[in-house]
């Protein structure tokens, strides 16, 4: 069994706050702590409750509601149950404002029981602070909601008023080298300097501003303020008290960074650096809801909530694909062999060339639509309709609608496309499948009301309440699985049952993924029925229905905007990675394998060596070890001297890199016809698990010519048996 792991996901819309810019940029989205190096984001870390804030030092640290987290690398080391507002680190300490107390914690040096230690705790301020900045290891600056900053010395636990301020500090900077000229930052519009002499601070200029400030950022004696303000200007730059730089830019900024002549800038749908010297964005990068999603290849389309399509792959948004004519939100989206194709819930139908990005097709099916499906070739589009309950066939090449499928009695809520037959699930419970070149349709009466339907290569899931069925392609019971969720009802305080609303097979039928209104997903085996690997949705502490134990859970009123729901699976078009679109965002899960090195299994890399593993039946320890030494006839080898049942399992365990390589040899192999049988067989398992991206042409077409050698020499070989048994 594969075991599957969060392996990426989509930033999208959410309440994170936070940006840093040192020439990589750093920012939160939901409660995961995303990087962006050369255009591309990575994720980087996830903690269990949305990111509010964060310092970036030796370690990393994310605050939130509840917690401190202490990360390295993307592994959570330890956390504290503390509700900071503010925090900065240095590489000794850890300040952070704690409502209206100073808490200094020294940065962890050793994994211990007691991770964290408090250094001190200092008072003064009378309402929560809201900045804290260190000005060396023993002194600290903060800023409260009582419209006063103080001066900390931590070792001497000596906390000192320094200045009033005109309205509420959101921020300290300290603008020169000598840690002399302090900038502070007020809500009202008003940035205010002083001048640090000792424990005192004396006034030297201010700057009104006739707008509220939202964020503030200093670089090498610069000042930058983010505004809000939707009039042209809402981004300044200060050199003391002159303005030396305005930008516009037509978002909410809530959060900035500045270093050398860029600004990061963070809001709540958007995040990009902007190049002061020549006015331009270096790099942005939306941050949508997501509504519908369709994967091919590399890559995934999404219909947003902003009436936009965006392309993405696992780094980077490709491109967003605009229609001017759409009046209503997208229902759908579809990949087609170089187009993308949505449909709105009034039956707008748009299409756009995916290199391009021009929209050459739009037109409008009026219906309002409950179901969409796309055949093989990309020439149909069915539409479903929620009034009268039929199925319009359209003609994507004439934009013109062709036929009419009628039969369900009640509102369609899937439709699937596989083997030039569609299938359609409503909730008159019953599964039609629709031939619909030949005109022949075959209906199955399921009997209770379905939830989910997926078909692919012959095999039919259908969830219903309390279970899922398996059939074959001509709707023959196969087997029965009894399977819920488990999960927080609307309106309710107690955990429940769910029934499992989303199914997806494996590329190979072998499994199924279900998921639903729940925060858990559950791979079931098809031949045994097991449950053979539970994951969790979202790690996210703060949406409703988080838990999954029974018991009186929450007192309060269900926020149904906060509701951990699985709306659709993709499985890629490897046997290592799905999709799954959640009202949160995009999650893509990938095969956690364990990653066997020679050192750590102690494997020979000598040909003596690898012919011993062969004759002792270690057949993975012989791949790996003729992989590494790379030596064509030593692979082949062990290519040959490996049994049929027992290939799969050395392929699913090799690294990617070195079944790569494996692709290669085997894909000269097939030349001989003596090795292109066992060739072909490695090949498969190879596609199977690590996809045919990296296939190029030649090897396709040798592939294709010796398939066809041997298709006729089978076909040779059973025509004349055939003609000895007749004799």
């Amino acid at each position: 069994m594969r075991e599957y792991r969060l392996k990426t996901v989509i930033p999208t819309e959410s309440d994170a706050k936070g940006v840093y810019y040192d020439g990589d940029l750093y920012f939160a989205s939901s409660n995961h702590l995303f990087k962006v190096k050369d255009g591309k984001y990575k994720r980087i870390s996830g903690s269990n409750e949305t990111i509010l804030g964060f310092s970036i030092s030796k370690r990393l640290f994310t605050i939130t509601k509840d917690r401190m987290y202490m990360f390295n690398q993307d592994k959570i080391i330890g956390s504290l149950k503390k509700s900071f507002s503010c925090i900065e680190a240095n590489e000794q300490f850890i300040a952070a404002g704690c409502s209206r107390v100073l808490e200094i914690w020294h940065v962890p040096k050793e994994a211990k029981f007691t991770l964290f230690n408090l250094h001190s705790r200092h008072f003064g301020h009378f309402l929560d602070i809201t900045c804290v900045r260190f000005l060396d290891n023993s002194l600290v600056l903060t800023a409260s909601k009582d419209c006063t900053v103080r001066l900390v010395n931590i070792l001497k636990n000596k906390s000192v008023r320094v200045c009033n301020t005109i309205g509420i500090p959101i921020d300290i900077h300290v603008i020169d080298d000598s840690k002399k000229e302090i900038a502070v930052v007020c809500e009202g519009g008003v940035i205010l300097y002083y001048v640090l002499d000792g424990y005192k601070m004396q006034f030297k200029d201010r700057i009104y501003i006739n707008s509220k400030i939202l964020a503030s950022s200093s670089y090498s004696g610069f000042v930058a303020v983010s505004l809000d303000s939707n009039k042209e200007g809402n981004l300044l730059v200060y050199k003391g008290v002159d303005l030396i730089h305005h930008a516009t830019v037509l978002h909410k900024i809530s959060s900035i960074s500045l270093f050398g002549s860029c600004i990061a800038v963070r809001g709540p749908k958007f995040v990009a650096i902007y190049d002061l010297v020549i006015n331009a964005f270096l790099f942005e990068l939306d941050l949508p809801k997501i509504v519908s999603m369709d994967t091919k290849k590399n890559i995934i389309a999404t219909g947003c909530s902003d009436k936009k399509i965006r392309l993405y792959d696992e780094q980077r948004c490709t491109n967003t694909l605009e229609d001017p004519s759409m009046t209503h939100g997208i229902f759908s989206v579809h990949i087609l062999n170089s187009s993308v194709l949505s449909v709105c819930i009034d039956g707008r139908v748009s299409v756009w060339d995916i290199k391009n990005g021009t929209c050459y097709r739009s037109f409008q099916v009026e219906m309002r639509v409950c179901s969409t499906e796309v055949s093989e070739d990309g020439l149909l589009l069915f539409v479903a309709n929620f009034d009268d309950y039929s199925i319009r066939v359209v003609d994507l090449q004439r934009s013109k609608e062709i036929d009419v499928l009628k039969g369900h009695e009640g509102p369609i809520t899937q439709m699937v496309w596989n083997r030039s037959s569609l299938y359609s699930a409503s909730y008159d419970n019953v599964v039609k499948k629709w031939d619909v070149y030949n005109q022949i349709v075959t209906d199955l009466d399921v009997g209770k009301t379905i939830t989910g339907l997926c078909v692919r290569d012959g095999k039919m899931c259908v969830s219903a309440i309390g279970e899922i069925t398996i059939y074959d392609e001509h709707f023959d019971y196969e087997r029965s699985v009894k399977i819920s969720l488990k999960a927080r009802k609307r309106n309710e305080i107690f955990i429940s049952e769910k029934p499992v609303e989303c199914v997806e097979f494996s590329l190979d039928n072998r499994f199924v993924i279900c998921g639903g209104e729940s925060n858990t997903m559950k791979i079931v085996a098809v031949d045994t029925g097991d449950v053979v690997q539970e994951m969790r949705v979202s790690q996210n502490r703060e949406w409703e229905n988080y838990k999954d134990v029974l018991g009186k859970e929450a007192d309060t009123s269900f926020d149904k905007t906060k509701i951990i729901e699985v709306l659709k699976i993709i499985h890629s078009e490897s046997q290592r990675m799905f999709y799954v679109l959640t009202r949160d965002g995009i999650s893509m899960y990938e095969v956690s394998s364990v990653k066997f090195i020679p050192i750590r299994m102690d494997i020979s890399l000598t040909p003596e060596s690898i012919r011993l593993y062969i004759e002792n039946e270690e057949y993975l320890k012989a791949m790996i070890g003729s992989l590494r030494l790379n030596q064509y006839e030593i692979i082949q080898e062990v290519v040959l001297s490996c049994p049929i049942e027992r290939i799969e399992g050395v392929v699913k365990h090799l690294e990617e890199s070195l079944a790569e390589v494996l692709r290669g040899v085997v894909s000269k192999m097939i030349e001989n016809s003596m090795h292109c049988l066992v060739a072909v067989k490695w090949l498969g398992f190879i596609v199977l698990y690590f996809g045919s991206n990296n296939i190029k042409r030649p090897e396709l077409d040798k592939l294709r010519r010796n398939a066809g050698m041997i298709l006729k020499t089978g076909q040779l070989n059973r025509a004349m048996l055939d003609n000895i048994a007749r004799k």
